[in-house]
């Protein structure tokens, strides 16, 4: 056990570490490890299989929503492929592509979750969440051979770890494989909708026929004709959404950083491809190489196409929810309310609002967003830009603040809607007259 006093010495080997130590050990004690890197000693708990880099990542980020678990999944599918395919070329001992396999696996799975500590917010972002998760895959991989945390006697994060893989490109293509995993999520609930729209549209044609009710000579649409043309615009984002997703689907790896490698271009071109493959098989999607790597690497315009598509999704359910409010309202004698809307409120402090007021409110974020994401593209002018962890902030920050409240929306309002009876409109229309005497 590693023991910490507060004289001038200690301070002096990674100080905002030793202080950050100490300020968890007041409330519970703890064993602590030392390692070493480029700046000096960082000290560390003795059970994290994180090392040193993401140690000293933890002193430069602030408090904000964890790691996105689709990116994380994409960050850890991308080594178990990346390790896999160097076993299949030689390039790495068949054992220790085994254990990353199962650290991958137990961290899928649940078990690891808590060693993740990084989030996009932080400086340097790119470069020390890939070191996050190969310190761990290291740590873990060892430990499973035999090595301790923290010794790297048997896998080594960046020796092992690195195998072929430019930053750079491995960043760009986790975010496009968590993205792609995202957007399948998405679009679950896109669908979602539009079945619900036009469902909701045939109740409502159905109704109308049954009760016999007589059409208002009026320049206003039925209420089942603006169901089913929400519906329509719905299918048509949603398409537009498959479209952007679909140009994500070309990665940008290539045999670069087997150039100053003891290697030939064409078996690093052999192992780029490998790679792919395997990425192909973990994730389900049908990935495939660059066609043009260069403008890949110096452009990040497909993430522009992508939270453009979004930004329309989120206009066009503001615009859903805004006509459900208007449809729910009397207007005047010739137009009264067409439809109830389930009495369901989200509350807060005694405040009440209603689910599609709650929609356009994240509607216009997500709008705001993709403001921020044209700024990050237009102003990207290197692959080195850390801007890049922003904008995978933004988008998956965007995609899933869209899927839950699709959901939400879908459930806990949607559903719910009835078509007003003749009753009801007759009902309306003298409450109406007589709130004008």
């Amino acid at each position: 056990m590693l023991w910490l006093c507060r004289c001038r010495a200690c301070f002096a080997i990674a100080p905002h570490s030793v202080i950050l130590i100490i300020q968890h050990m007041a409330s519970k004690k703890i064993e602590l490890r030392t390692e070493a890197d480029a700046f000096g000693q960082v000290a560390l708990p003795a059970s994290a299989y994180w090392g040193a880099q993401t140690a000293r990542a933890i002193e430069s980020s602030i408090k904000v929503p964890a790691l996105n678990p689709r990116f994380l999944e994409g960050l850890l599918l991308f080594h178990k492929a990346a390790a896999h395919a160097n076993v299949e070329n030689g390039l790495l001992d068949p054992a220790i592509g085994r254990c990353i396999g199962q650290a991958v696996d137990e961290t899928l799975a649940g078990q690891w979750q808590d060693q993740f500590p990084l989030n996009f917010m932080q400086a340097g972002a790119m470069l020390d969440l890939l070191a996050n998760a190969r310190e761990f895959l290291a740590n873990r991989a060892g430990e499973i051979l035999g090595a301790p945390p923290g010794s790297y006697q048997i896998v080594r994060p960046f020796e092992h770890m690195g195998i072929g893989i430019d930053s750079y490109d491995a960043f760009s293509t986790i975010l496009r494989i968590s993205l792609l995993l995202q957007e399948k999520d998405l679009q679950a609930a896109l669908r979602d909708l539009e079945r619900l729209l036009r469902r909701k549209a045939l109740e409502f044609e159905r109704h109308n026929k049954s009760c016999n009710s007589q059409s208002i000579e009026s320049s206003f649409a039925a209420p089942e004709k603006i169901l089913n043309g929400l519906g329509a615009e719905i299918a048509r984002v949603c398409k537009r959404l498959l479209e952007a997703g679909s140009v994500l689907l070309e990665l940008n790896l290539s045999e670069r950083a087997f150039r100053t490698a003891d290697d030939t271009t064409s078996s690093g071109k052999k192992n780029v491809q490998a790679h792919i493959e395997k990425l192909s098989a973990y994730t389900g999607l049908a990935l495939r190489g660059a066609e043009d790597y260069q403008r890949l690497r110096q452009s990040v315009n497909d993430f522009a196409e992508l939270s453009s598509a979004l930004k329309l999704i989120a206009l066009s359910l503001a615009k859903t929810a805004s006509e459900l409010r208007s449809m729910q309202s009397m207007k005047s004698p010739e137009r009264p309310a067409e439809l109830y809307l389930p009495a369901d409120h989200l509350s807060f402090q005694g405040a009440r609002t209603s689910i599609p007021e709650f929609v356009s409110m994240l509607s216009y974020q997500i709008v705001g967003l993709d403001t921020a994401n044209s700024l990050i593209c237009q102003n990207f002018q290197s692959a080195e830009n850390g801007t890049i962890a922003l904008l995978a902030q933004n988008l998956l920050h965007s995609m899933e603040l869209l899927r839950q409240t699709l959901q939400l929306f879908n459930k806990r309002c949607l559903q719910g809607i009835q078509p007003c009876d003749k009753i009801a409109v007759e009902k309306q229309s003298r409450e109406y007259t007589l709130s004008l005497v």
